[in-house]
């Protein structure tokens, strides 16, 4: 049943409806130089981001210390870099043995995407970092002001994550998660249904609250790689060391964390079309309990059953790594419901979550209230590749986005193509499909796909803003 405070989400409406609602509010964040010097950083101006400042030896002895995120960052930029440039020298080892290059106009789409990969290295993994300003309404806490700032019409800095490097942020339904130069997450906004990762937010929500417990499973991707004592004992669940996050993304109530290792962490809860709650499934070894205390005492006073509030049923307040994942993920992308992951052999695609329109891109059950648990886990909450439509061929997933009930992804296949597939609703014209022939001429394609389908409408126009 839904939460009665003023707070509580409105599940209610068609989808159409639902859709035409708008995000009611923005974050961003700015590198910190922009900011007084005077307060910029608790360490010193020799923290800012500034071509006129001198690090002499004693303030560089005095400067906070590089990050674990920012190494981590700095070794795959490194690596990635290092096989970019091996892969372009080949390419041109070969061009010169073959004959006159200068017949051949091919090196210099070579040269464009060699620039190309390298800017999106440096975009990922030497980003900028900073404070973070939001604006819009924020009844929810999704400002992250306190209670008494509730709308703001111009940007305003978070003042409790000021001089925390932020470099990145995720906006979800009615709340924001941010990732900031040392690997931690933060999270404000509305909390009835697990979205911030705790059980008692800051200020319920209206401030920035850390979340922790990014635990790994020794039943995920990477088994028992760094989960072993000195004496090569497995370490107790949550005496692990905490995952090095990498990325954040948000749906409407669901968070997702990537960590440094290719594990992903989720917690909040996804919901179908009558605001039923479900969730993903924690991992054999995780100890910590599967219903919180809130919620307990919801079915102790008579307002919940607590059949509805168990796994798959109910609400995350925890970061649960999801062991269940095919492989190492490299990018994550969360819609209203759905969420899409790409592993890291850059060709697979991997989709969970409620699936209501075909923005899952895979065949899957309807959802009633009479669907077995074990069929909704297998087929709805357990990642599997995604289907393609028309014939198999071999793609490299350039970027995946997940909207509000449909999936864009950018791949580069065959000769050197560059395309676009998209799949889910399409009411509004959103998969791109353009024009197609109907009963009265040409109108609008705004029919669903359930497969990844090739967008070939303005192709021309694509091409050139990819190449």
């Amino acid at each position: 049943m839904p939460p009665s405070n003023k707070r509580s989400r409105d599940d209610g409406g068609s989808d159409e409806q639902r859709m035409s609602k708008g995000s009611k509010f923005g974050a961003f964040s700015f590198p910190s130089h922009n900011v007084p010097t005077e307060t910029a950083s608790p360490d010193g101006p020799d923290r800012l981001v500034n071509p006129t400042t001198t690090i002499t030896s004693s303030n560089r002895a005095t400067r906070a210390p590089t990050s674990k995120n920012r190494n981590e960052r700095e070794k795959i930029y490194r690596e990635k870099i290092a096989m970019l440039n091996f892969n372009i020298a080949l390419f041109a080892k070969r061009k010169l043995e073959s004959g006159d290059i200068s017949r051949d106009g091919y090196y210099t789409n070579a040269a464009h995407r060699y620039l190309d990969e390298a800017a999106k290295l440096r975009r990922q993994y030497n980003r900028s970092h900073g404070d973070v300003a939001v604006f819009g309404s924020g009844e929810a806490g999704q400002l992250g002001l306190s209670e008494s700032i509730l709308e703001s019409r111009k940007p305003k800095v978070v003042a409790s994550l000021r001089n925390q490097d932020i470099n990145q942020i995720a906006a979800g339904g009615m709340h924001c998660v941010a990732l900031n130069e040392n690997g931690n997450v933060y999270t404000w906004g509305c909390s009835d249904e697990g979205s911030l990762g705790v059980l008692e937010p800051a200020e319920d929500g209206f401030l920035p609250t850390k979340v922790t417990g990014f635990h790994p499973s020794q039943f995920g991707p990477n088994g028992t790689d760094g989960l072993l004592d000195a004496s090569g004992k497995l370490l107790p669940f949550e005496q692990r060391p905490e995952a090095n996050i990498l990325q954040v993304a948000a749906g409407n109530t669901q968070s997702l964390a990537l960590s440094s290792t290719g594990d992903v962490y989720s917690w909040g809860s996804l919901k179908d079309n009558e605001g039923r709650n479900f969730r993903e499934v924690p991992p054999m070894d995780d100890p910590r309990p599967k219903i919180s205390p809130q919620d307990l005492t919801k079915v102790e006073n008579g307002d919940e059953e607590l059949k509805y509030l168990q796994v798959p049923r109910g609400k995350n307040y925890y970061p649960v790594h999801l062991a269940n994942m095919p492989g190492r993920v490299t990018a994550l992308s969360a819609g209203e419901n759905s969420n899409a992951a790409l592993l890291e052999d850059r060709t697979t695609i991997v989709t969970w979550g409620i699936d209501l329109q075909g923005e899952m891109s895979r065949p899957v059950c309807k959802l009633t209230k009479t669907t077995d648990n074990e069929l909704i886990i297998r087929e709805h909450l357990t990642p599997h590749p995604v289907h393609w439509a028309g014939p198999a061929l071999k793609r490299t997933v350039l970027q995946l986005s997940c909207g509000g009930w449909h999936l864009l992804v950018a791949t580069r296949e065959g000769n050197n193509q560059l395309c676009v597939y998209s799949s889910g609703l399409n009411n509004h014209g959103q998969l791109g499909h353009g024009m197609r022939q109907g009963e009265n001429g040409l109108e609008q394609d705004t029919q669903n796909r359930e497969k990844l389908t090739k967008v070939r409408y303005n192709i021309i126009k694509l091409r050139r803003t990819f190449s």
